[in-house]
């Protein structure tokens, strides 16, 4: 199945169909326009309404009127005209900024933020969402419910973008932020894309094409989309909206095709084409068309494939927007691929290629190249194959190229930029002093000495609060530091742990188990170092493996058993990766290693308000024997060092108290009978 299909669609709108009749005022054609463009619905009668908005604003001497009439007309143009979008938009942005109207500044950043994800320029449009939320951060006559209402589409769109760039945890901590901004907006419509767009991103988590996690992994998130997708379906009927329940079963029957229930799949998305004729959604209704040419292309049904895959280049036509007719002419290109009709899937691919390099589309030009690359291949034509192959991995390499400036750029750019400004600032503030000093000779004395020590003041707290930045990023780096520390060093411990394996153990097939299951504990690691957090699920899932590991050592296999709270949301928890993993490893080496009875490990996650707790028993041989122990192999406890230090560093980040104890337990007879460790972490939620 081509991971095309598996996408968030969020055509939903809670407004019937606008005619042109009863126009009526400029404001009241803005507030048509308004409701139009932020229900992604009808860019026709958009088109209408914002041509009328612009004729009636020259009228008026309102620049506001004018910005946003000169928006919406930019918004109608979104998949019909790149290039007249992109001039509107920047004429609105240039008129806000004049009367610093930051309101329709943040509208017109956010309309830029999804243009540029449409265009597959990832990190342009992130810099975009960024600039959108420091606008509106700046709107003071605004209302609590629209300040959350433009939050929340900024997060659920921002969401979207990390879903292309398959950096699952921040779509997933976006997405969560989408549905709070959601409810506090007290707007159902934007809840119930808010739902989609998070079912979505589950259904990416789940989907076996993407390979990621395991199969129980895999199965939970699955049940994760499903939760949220029947949300917004159960949100969708009491809206009782035609599209809205043509977008909820659109996304179920995705979820479904994702999890390769075709049949269930195929039979939701024909129910879903009525709704989009009542709806008057023909975008919709082309995706539907899409994904049924997939199914049937996939199960080698190529007449039923070639049947739905016209009628969507039919619609595609009707809709004079490229994207569709690009996407159109590939999807012909692969019928006639399955057909081995190479020669006509040549020309489809070498078309709809042509129309993505006109509309500076990188997404579509990738798949363009990957098409041709697939049919000179079959054709032999190899030097013509390795020119499209190259040119397939330069788009994507320049796609993906975007998110990968390391963090001491960032963070040297960053300090240049604010040195500069500082400058700036400076010289201004000077010039200013100078200035009211020629226009002002005859201030009395004390007029001067309270400006001196106003601007004092702005320059201390100016310079404080840039000292308090540079040292929050400096700990920030250094905690990442602390994690690339820590991985090399827990690695050398397995792999010594494999070598004294391999030498005991004489079963190869029990070898190859044990290198198996390293595989997959290494893969979590290397996935989860670039994380500050990780959910809380997922560390549970880590120690699992590295226990289940460790207990292959073991002639007897000592017990385990993590506990959680009742009260605590897996889903919803963030802690840092491996955070507890040294403590276990301390138990296992040094305390129940070389003890003639069973061993046990017990680990038991609680919360408070504010802080999570975990507190690590093992029945071994306490604190004072396994220091002697370490002391008589020369052994030098880095991970708990660097685990206490990532402590310390948290505490000066998070400005929360941390709390570490390890004491021995002891028993009625005064005996050592093991060791308790008790973490005490800021809490973190989604």
């Amino acid at each position: 199945m081509k991971s095309k299909i598996i996408v968030s669609v969020i055509l939903v709108c809670g407004f019937s169909h606008m005619t042109a009749q009863n126009n009526g005022s400029l404001e009241q054609v803005l507030e048509k326009c308004q409701m139009i463009e932020e229900g992604d619905f009808d860019k026709d009668s958009l088109l209408h309404y914002s041509t009328q908005a612009k004729e009636l604003s020259l009228d008026t001497g309102n620049e506001k009127y004018k910005g946003l009439s000169r928006m919406y007309f930019g918004a109608s143009h979104f998949r019909k005209d790149s290039s007249v979008f992109f001039f509107e938009i920047n004429q609105s942005i240039e008129i806000f900024r004049s009367i610093s109207y930051y309101e329709g500044l943040a509208l017109s950043y956010l309309l830029l933020a999804r243009k540029y994800n449409d265009l597959g320029m990832y990190n342009t449009s992130l810099e975009n969402f960024t600039l959108a939320e420091q606008a509106l951060d700046n709107e003071n006559e605004i209302s609590s419910e629209r300040y959350h209402l433009i939050l929340c589409r900024i997060a659920y769109l921002r969401s979207s973008v990390y879903q292309s760039t398959a950096e699952y945890l921040k779509a997933l901590e976006v997405g969560l932020k989408s549905i709070e901004h959601a409810r506090l907006s007290g707007d159902s419509l934007v809840l119930f894309k808010s739902y989609n767009n998070l079912s979505v991103t589950y259904g990416d988590l789940s989907s076996p094409d993407k390979n990621l996690g395991t199969i129980e992994d895999r199965d939970g998130y699955s049940k994760l989309a499903l939760k949220y997708l029947t949300k917004a379906y159960d949100l969708s009927a009491k809206m009782d909206i035609p599209l809205q329940k043509a977008v909820s079963g659109f996304n179920l029957a995705l979820l479904h095709c994702n999890n390769n229930d075709f049949e269930l799949s195929t039979k939701l998305l024909y129910d879903v084409i009525p709704p989009t004729y009542e709806a008057k959604m023909p975008d919709l209704r082309y995706h539907v068309y899409d994904v049924l040419g997939d199914i049937f292309l996939e199960s080698n049904r190529l007449d039923s494939a070639e049947y739905y895959i016209r009628k969507g280049e039919q619609l595609a036509n009707s809709l004079d927007a490229p994207y569709y007719k690009i996407d159109a002419k590939y999807n012909l290109s692969g019928l006639y691929l399955a057909k081995n009709m190479l020669l006509k899937s040549a020309q489809y691919a070498s078309s709809g290629l042509m129309m993505a390099k006109k509309e500076e589309s990188l997404k579509n030009q990738r798949l363009g190249n990957s098409l041709l690359y697939e049919i000179n291949e079959r054709q032999g034509n190899f030097k013509k194959a390795l020119d499209f192959y190259i040119s397939f991995k330069t788009i994507e390499d320049s796609m993906l190229s975007e998110r990968a400036s390391s963090e001491i750029k960032a963070l040297t750019e960053k300090h240049q930029s604010e040195i500069k400004q500082v400058q700036i600032e400076q010289l201004q503030q000077k010039a200013d002093i100078q200035e009211l000093q020629i226009q002002r000779k005859n201030l009395v004395i004390l007029s001067l000495a309270v400006f001196a020590v106003l601007v004092s003041m702005l320059i201390f707290y100016f310079f404080r609060n840039r000292a308090l930045n540079e040292r929050k990023n400096a700990i920030h780096s250094k905690q990442k530091l602390l994690r690339t520390q820590l991985n090399p060093h827990f690695i050398f411990n397995a792999l010594n742990s494999i070598q004294q394996y391999i030498y005991q153990e004489k079963n190869p097939q029990l070898t190859a188990d044990y290198l198996a299951k390293f595989a997959r504990l290494t893969r979590r690691i290397l996935n989860y170092s670039k994380e500050d957090y990780i959910l809380l699920k997922d560390e549970i899932a880590f120690l699992e493996d590295y226990i289940e590991l460790q207990l292959i050592r073991f002639d007897e296999p000592f017990e385990y058993k993590i506990t959680v709270d009742e009260d605590i949301d897996e889903s919803e928890v963030f802690i840092p990766p491996m955070f507890t993993q040294p403590f276990i490893e301390n138990s296992i080496e040094h305390g129940i290693l070389d003890k003639q009875e069973k061993g046990r490990i017990e680990i038991k996650i609680s919360k408070d308000d504010s802080h999570l707790h975990i507190q690590i028993e093992d029945n071994g041989v306490g604190r004072e024997k396994a220091e002697f122990k370490k002391m008589n192999k020369k052994h030098r406890s880095m991970a708990t060092r660097i685990t206490m230090e990532r402590l310390r560093e948290m505490e000066r980040l998070l400005r929360k108290k941390t709390k570490l104890a390890i004491d021995d337990i002891i028993n009625d007879d005064n005996l050592v009978v093991g060791t308790k460790v008790r973490l005490q972490i800021p809490m973190k939620l989604l």
